[in-house]
């Protein structure tokens, strides 16, 4: 066995609750909720305004293309690495989103944006403030996903 082989295989094994579909489904509908926070892209700008490195238009964008990869590998008998390298994409966003909160005060973004008189204002700083916990979730899901699948880590050639 290779030492990649090897390697996946101390990812915990565990009976996962949701099936790769399910799976696949709730984390592209949790990164297609990127649309809803940037007004279809109409108010993208004030997403990008609070954490410019991750939240570019092509950031935003790249959450969406994230969704599309999400729902295929659901939809598909995907491998064990598939998912870890899901759960590390996921974890990129936690770590960026602790590291954001270490530098913002939310609940002060949070009450500058209820004081407008613009509604749409909340949602640039509300995503920003519960985005990485989403993210945490879908990271370990993704973990106990790889540890119970049963894909085959490569096709043999015949």
């Amino acid at each position: 066995r290779s030492q990649l082989t090897q390697s996946i295989n101390l990812v915990p094994t565990s009976p996962m609750p949701l099936s790769a579909s399910t799976l696949g489904f709730l984390a592209a509908a949790f990164n297609f909720c990127m649309l809803a926070f940037n007004v279809g892209f109409t108010r993208a700008d004030a997403i990008a305004t609070l954490d410019p490195e991750m939240f570019s238009l092509f950031g935003q964008l790249m959450i969406l293309v994230w969704a599309v990869v999400f729902a295929a590998a659901g939809s598909s008998n995907a491998a064990r690495p598939v998912w870890l390298a899901f759960a590390l994409e996921k974890m990129v966003y936690v770590v960026g989103w602790v590291r954001w909160h270490k530098s913002h005060d939310a609940v002060a973004l949070i009450r500058s944006a209820v004081a407008s008189d613009d509604h749409l204002d909340l949602l640039a700083p509300v995503f920003h403030t519960l985005y990485g916990g989403g993210d945490l979730v879908f990271a370990v899901l993704f973990l106990l996903h790889a540890g119970s699948t049963t894909a085959p880590l490569s096709k043999k050639k015949q």
